[in-house]
């Protein structure tokens, strides 16, 4: 009877996330970087929209490891994704891929893109030249 008992007041067991957290080291940043350059620099005109919603899903991404690093960084710390984002020229990278706007909404795309990290993003990467110059 006790038995009985114990197992309705036990809390239920929980349910393990199968989903692999985001993991905001360099080495995943730079090969999701290097998707992406390649994606942009395809130019897409066979699949406009299919690449769109790749270069966007990827830009998502990106945005989700500088998050995950901004909220687990210390004050005047910077994480080794942005580090090496300043240090490889990313911002301004981006940027010059998307100069023609190829496929059509992608200019556009990067920058809801920034916008979004300059938002949800610690402050602190803002006053770096490498991003405000691509700016």
């Amino acid at each position: 009877m006790w038995s009985a008992v114990a197992r309705l007041a036990s809390p239920a067991p929980r349910k393990v996330s199968t989903t692999q957290p985001l993991r905001a080291d360099e080495a995943t940043f730079s090969r999701l970087y290097d998707s992406l350059k390649a994606s942009l620099s395809t130019g897409g005109e066979d699949r406009p929209t299919s690449l769109l919603q790749t270069v966007k899903q990827q830009l998502a991404q990106l945005l989700a490891i500088l998050k995950v690093e901004s909220a687990s960084k210390e004050d005047g710390w910077l994480g080794p994704c942005i580090e090496y984002a300043l240090r490889e020229g990313v911002f301004k990278v981006l940027v010059e891929l998307v100069q023609e706007d190829e496929p059509r909404g992608v200019r556009l795309g990067l920058v809801e893109w920034f916008s979004r990290a300059i938002i949800e993003l610690d402050e602190g990467f803002l006053a770096h030249g490498a991003v405000n110059k691509p700016l």
